[in-house]
């Protein structure tokens, strides 16, 4: 099976923040991903597929957000595809 570079770019990006992530079974037009914080809680990041259109973005957009931050927080769902 050939991996989708979105979701690795996505995979890498927690990889880095977090332990243990995770692919979950997608859930309708969403990859979702779970991690845990160094606390040892559970969280869940889903991505909207259509956001592979902007492949160049992800890892760029990921930063500009902070999703760290926002993972830090509670769960996290990237819904709009990015855009201008």
């Amino acid at each position: 099976m050939l991996s989708d570079p979105i979701a690795e770019d996505i995979r890498n990006y927690l990889g880095e923040h977090f332990l243990d992530v995770t692919d979950e079974p997608a859930q309708g037009e969403y990859y979702v991903f779970s991690m845990k914080l160094p606390s040892g809680q559970l969280r869940e990041m889903k991505v909207h597929r259509k956001i592979l259109i902007f492949a160049d973005l992800v890892p760029a957009y990921l930063r500009e957000h902070d999703l760290v931050a926002q993972l830090q927080h509670g769960n996290v769902e990237i819904a709009e595809p990015l855009g201008s």
